[in-house]
């Protein structure tokens, strides 16, 4: 899927969006996204989802919208948001190797996404 605002397009690896009020698939208040680190690069990971996170809250119209991202290798996972002109990297990664608190931190960032749905969209 691919996402644009103004004149930049980006494609993100994965989205997750608020359903569309009419239930059309299309991207709609994007939420989260994630972008694969490849070859190991972090720093590049990190500037495709800092662009990236730019794009989905243009699109979102609302700076008071966060938009949360993740970068990752697959083995290694690391967490950030653009939180009106803001952006925070969390220090600490998250890997494969403990998987528990891995999902925990995964299910923390979906609970986060759920709530930032209008009640009636998110039925």
């Amino acid at each position: 899927v691919q996402i644009k605002a103004d004149d930049v397009i980006v494609i993100p690896d994965y989205l997750i969006t608020a359903k569309t009020p009419t239930g059309y698939k299309k991207v709609y208040k994007p939420l989260l996204l994630t972008v694969e680190a490849k070859n190991d690069n972090f720093d590049e990971g990190w500037s495709q989802a800092l662009l990236q996170s730019v794009v989905c809250q243009k699109m979102n119209n609302s700076l008071d919208i966060p938009i949360l991202s993740i970068v990752t290798t697959g083995d290694t996972w690391q967490f950030g948001k653009l939180e009106k002109n803001v952006f925070i990297q969390h220090p600490i990664a998250a890997g494969i190797q403990h998987i528990e608190e891995l999902l925990g931190i995964l299910n923390l960032l979906f609970s986060e996404c759920e709530s930032l749905i209008p009640p009636s969209q998110s039925e």
